[in-house]
């Protein structure tokens, strides 16, 4: 006759085999971040929404160029972030060394402070001049063309299975 066991029975008995008979605590944990997660999955940009759409028309300006990032829109190519728009509904360009002390004086910007440090190479774009998409696209566009001269940064290694 076969006997019947229950895990109140097995529990501390027979050390780690019975462990493996028990309900998982940590799959329930996991299924709650999970769920926790899937809502998070998709942020959004938390700024004025006027910045967001003049923004992502100045880079719709430039077919080469993709936004990125939900919450925090950016551009960037060969591993080189250069724009930005903060959660102020401010752009930050990086212009070229040449070009940088040009776009400070005649735009009367400044440079752009990020956790309390300065980015180098980046200016802070008036919001008037964000609206103007035809004279800021060109200033745009170098930036593109400048950060495509500097060397790619190494791809993350991905990780394997």
């Amino acid at each position: 006759m076969a006997s019947s066991c229950t895990i109140a029975d097995t529990a501390g008995t027979a050390g780690m085999a019975d462990s493996r008979h028990r309900p998982s605590t940590s799959l329930l944990t996991i299924g709650t971040s999970r769920r926790t997660l899937d809502h998070m999955a998709t942020p959004t940009y938390i700024g004025p929404p006027e910045a967001l759409a003049k923004y992502e028309t100045l880079v719709a300006g430039n077919p080469a160029v993709e936004r990125k990032g939900a919450k925090n829109p950016y551009t960037s190519r060969n591993g080189h972030m250069f724009s930005f728009l903060d959660a102020d509904g401010t752009m930050a360009l990086r212009l070229p060394p040449e070009r940088y002390e040009e776009f400070l004086t005649t735009y009367d910007s400044g440079p752009v402070e990020q956790y309390g440090r300065t980015m180098r190479g980046y200016v802070s774009v008036p919001a008037d001049l964000l609206g103007r998409t035809d004279e800021l696209q060109p200033w745009f566009d170098a930036s593109h063309e400048w950060i495509g001269t500097l060397t790619p940064k190494p791809t993350k290694a991905t990780k394997r299975s």
